[in-house]
């Protein structure tokens, strides 16, 4: 893939040209045929309503959205934490390149659930901040395109890319690109799914978060009641202040000071704080590499 103003049928993407990269060799797709055709089914499970045809074969012409699926968000200059990176103008872009990375925490639903995210953002879906909605963030169950209106904005509120003050998802999609229950005329806009042929199996882990009083000027505590049948080979909380800072427990991190202990199942975070808002996530990652995420907490101290 070569950087240029995006056309997929010429392997040119205007993602790789905003990242100051000239090419990019997306690795192959780590997965059985099983895996791959589970993953397909699911992306075309939530685009089901909606006048989308996702295949997984180049189609002819150029009008279509390529979805590359592997490789790693550092290859493009990304944070390991970035699952995936879209082009995104609030309006439909029929010809378009995506990338959906497979981390070592990828699982097949959330792959799923990341192409879902960035393909609506080429079809004009800003972020949601409603946590089960595919355009959002967080995360808070099963993932779809929601009929109810919703704040725009990643770990905070704000006003939507439009200029509104709320976006109902499922309806401004359903408005842009049409429902099968309503064909349109014009060709149904398609998205193709680019594989390039192993991924462990969906874990099922139990993950919840305890936090101590908000007291400016003193040690903030999380606690992290992380449990899993495949074992949990780390605990972590994704922290923002001015910039997201990675705490692993058992782990330093000379940018922003903590401890963590574990007793049991549970591990305790202290974070030293003086005042202002801050924001964290906590993830961990089981024995088979895979991924758990919590919502995003907000403290704030005065």
């Amino acid at each position: 893939m070569f950087a240029g103003e995006d056309d997929p049928s010429q392997a040119r993407s205007g993602v790789l040209r905003r990242s100051g990269v000239s090419v990019a060799d997306v690795p192959a797709y780590r997965g059985s045929d099983r895996q791959w055709q589970q993953f397909t089914t699911c992306v075309e499970n939530h685009f089901r309503a909606f006048d989308v045809t996702i295949v997984d074969e180049r189609p002819a012409g150029s009008n279509y959205v390529s979805v590359m699926v592997g490789g790693d968000p550092k290859m493009l200059g990304l944070a390991e934490t970035v699952g995936g990176v879209a082009p995104y103008t609030g309006k439909v872009l029929p010809s378009s390149v995506v990338f959906v990375f497979q981390t070592p925490h990828s699982n097949t639903r959330s792959l799923c659930d990341t192409t879902a995210h960035e393909i609506g953002h080429t079809m004009g879906l800003d972020h949601s901040r409603q946590c089960n909605d595919v355009m959002s963030y967080e995360a808070c169950g099963s993932k779809a395109f929601r009929d109810e209106a919703a704040r725009c904005g990643e770990w905070g509120d704000r006003p939507c890319a439009d200029g509104h003050g709320s976006q109902n998802t499922w309806g401004t999609l359903a408005a842009l690109v049409g429902t099968r229950q309503a064909p349109r005329s014009v060709q149904p806009h398609r998205s193709t799914l680019v594989r390039r042929p192993t991924q462990s199996r969906p874990p099922t882990p139990s993950l919840s978060v305890k936090v101590g009083p908000a007291t400016a000027n003193s040690s903030y505590t999380v606690k992290v009641d992380a449990r899993d049948p495949d074992g949990i080979k780390k605990v972590e909380l994704i922290w923002y202040d001015r910039r997201a800072r990675k705490l692993t427990c058992g782990e330093k991190n000379p940018a922003r000071p903590f401890t963590c202990v574990r007793r049991g199942s549970e591990y305790i975070f202290s974070i030293p704080v003086r005042t202002g808002s801050y924001k964290f996530v906590a993830r961990t990652i089981d024995g088979t590499g895979a991924m758990k995420r919590t919502v995003a907490y907000e403290a704030i101290f005065r």
